[in-house]
């Protein structure tokens, strides 16, 4: 995996933090096992990087780009629209390749058909700098890990970005932090810019209103003709996410109540269930839904394509924030309902989408700590907040969207 590619001091200091939690009131444990962990480093060489690297790579020909594409599916999807503006702005011959801890598959589908693409690999162990002209890391903000100036050259564009990407990174290290997601969000709401271009540091790259192409290769017709679905259906999904591993994330404090959906997917069959078809996705099956008409349960039943032309051709969809909604957005899929709990609604929502969200934590908790997705600061069992959000509140949000008569 290339998550280790990052600042060493950087590391150093996680480490030490981890080890505190770990060993606390234990200072010589925590010191040997800082000790043990650093002569590994220095054997094997694996995270030792600071600051921006510069070198004469190896190349030859167009520009070679190395892109790191961190974060879950969710933060991929986002950090997609940074490197497809960066891409098309170099105005030279290049190549990409592109590094994820996601699986190859969904990264591939995602960009098939982008120019100078090369490869997607989600294992990093044979990457080497001097491969590439230009080495940049993106979760949620980019960090310019290494170049070879002399090469970039060949683009004015990506020569200026990088020299102001380095300036703004130099003068704010705290904002480039890889933890340090509070600040970083801070930052970009102050720009006045949301999580689809949070990545924007300095604005140059007009995210906010950008976008990239996404080539959805089953039909509307297909895919309703496959699974037995109304010309017009719903997703639904009660997950937050998902592991390196692909495994999903499980319980977490971003996710409404799962008797909450299964009231919800009654209410729905019972009132529009001849019409609309009701469509379950994800993985696991974490809430009881019924087997009411117009139910149609497909978690753990589709590919990531499948998944991706029911999100692109959904009429509405309605969960927590996540994948599927930035999902959506990125392949022009439409209106999303979103019930926020821990993550803060006027950054992360998009304008076409309904937010909805308790007056518990009305701009969530994010970020506070490292547990935030797990733990409710507050102390109380679960996300007051997300738990504040009623059924009614969604169903009569649905019936608007879709204009129909929000009465049982």
């Amino acid at each position: 995996m290339m998550a280790f590619l990052v600042d060493f001091q950087e590391r150093a200091e996680s480490r030490i933090r981890k080890l505190a939690d770990k060993y606390p009131g234990s200072p010589k444990l925590q010191a040997l096992n800082l000790g043990l962990w650093s002569l590994e480093k220095v054997v094997r060489g694996n995270g030792l990087v600071s600051g921006v690297r510069k070198y004469h790579s190896r190349q030859t020909g167009p520009l070679k780009i190395a892109f790191m594409n961190m974060g879950g599916f969710g933060d991929a999807v986002i950090n997609l629209n940074w490197i497809f503006q960066i891409i098309t702005r170099l105005a030279c011959p290049f190549q990409f390749d592109m590094y994820s801890n996601l699986p190859e598959t969904f990264m591939c589908m995602l960009t098939d058909g982008w120019s100078g693409r090369n490869a997607v690999s989600c294992r990093g162990q044979s990457f080497r700098f001097k491969d590439y002209d230009l080495v940049f890391h993106i979760f949620s903000m980019p960090r310019l890990l290494g170049m070879d100036e002399t090469r970039v050259r060949a683009s004015p564009f990506a020569l200026g970005y990088c020299q102001r990407l380095h300036q703004f990174a130099s003068a704010n290290p705290e904002i480039f932090r890889s933890d340090n997601f509070l600040h970083i969000f801070r930052y970009a709401m102050l720009c006045g810019r949301h999580r689809w271009a949070e990545s924007d540091f300095d604005g140059s790259l007009g995210l906010e209103h950008s976008g990239y192409p996404v080539s959805v290769g089953i039909s509307k017709q297909e895919i309703t003709q496959k699974f037995g679905l109304h010309d017009t259906f719903i997703t639904v999904q009660r997950e937050a996410g998902f592991k390196r591993d692909g495994r999903c994330i499980g319980e977490s404090t971003k996710l409404w109540p799962k008797e909450k959906y299964a009231a919800l997917i009654d209410r729905m069959a019972k009132k529009y269930g001849g019409d609309v078809s009701i469509v379950l996705v994800g993985v696991q099956k974490n809430f009881e839904a019924g087997d009411a008409a117009g139910i149609v349960d497909l978690r753990g039943k589709t590919t990531l394509d499948e998944l991706l032309s029911l999100a692109k051709h959904a009429d509405l969809h309605v969960g927590c924030e996540g994948m599927l909604p930035h999902l959506r957005h990125a392949v022009g899929g439409g209106a999303s309902i979103v019930i926020f709990g821990p993550s803060d609604s006027d950054f992360f929502n998009y304008p076409e989408n309904s937010a909805l969200h308790g007056q518990e934590c009305p701009h969530g908790c994010e970020s506070i700590t490292r547990s935030w997705s797990s733990t409710c600061i507050k102390g109380y069992p679960c996300c007051k907040s997300i738990g504040q959000v009623s059924v009614d509140e969604v169903f009569q949000e649905i019936s608007r969207k879709f204009g129909f008569n929000n009465t049982v």
